[in-house]
């Protein structure tokens, strides 16, 4: 009995030691640092339309995510607007914030600036290859490595 726990006791340090250490999935040489393009908007290809809403019609046209090697991100999305069928002033969309490396992906903490106070919820990414797959407001958006 007390070389079962014993046994039991050296398999969890060494699986956690594992999970710990192991690198995150399919990332090459364990960093997601550089600029990654916009590919997929919820599985749609560039240009996206998103259906309309109050009498206006926004395109997601181009989009990049780049990551430093310090933790930081930079989340840029080119948005078109079309209203009563005139373009109006581009609707561009950006997030800043910081992000760790996990053996399951990447989390992202939007708008988590050093001296200011943590205002957007953690986002689970995942890393598939050269992509990572970001989950906005119900929708996927899926960038690929430069």
């Amino acid at each position: 009995m007390r070389l079962t726990r014993v046994i039991v006791a050296i398999m969890s340090v060494a699986l956690s030691a594992s999970a710990c250490t192991a690198p995150p999935k399919a990332t090459p040489g364990g960093t997601v640092a550089g600029t990654w393009t916009l590919q997929t908007y919820d599985g749609h290809p560039l240009p996206y339309s998103a259906p309309p809403e109050n009498n206006a019609i926004y395109t997601a046209t181009a989009g990049e995510l780049t990551f430093s090697s310090g933790g930081t991100y930079n989340m840029h999305i080119a948005i078109t607007r079309v209203a009563n069928g005139t373009e109006s002033t581009p609707s561009d969309w950006d997030e800043i914030g910081t992000y760790t490396l996990t053996p399951d992906g990447l989390t992202m903490r939007p708008f988590d600036v050093p001296g200011t106070t943590f205002h957007g919820k953690p986002v689970p990414a995942t890393i598939d290859g050269n992509t990572i797959n970001v989950p906005q407001q119900g929708k996927t958006l899926t960038f690929a490595k430069k």
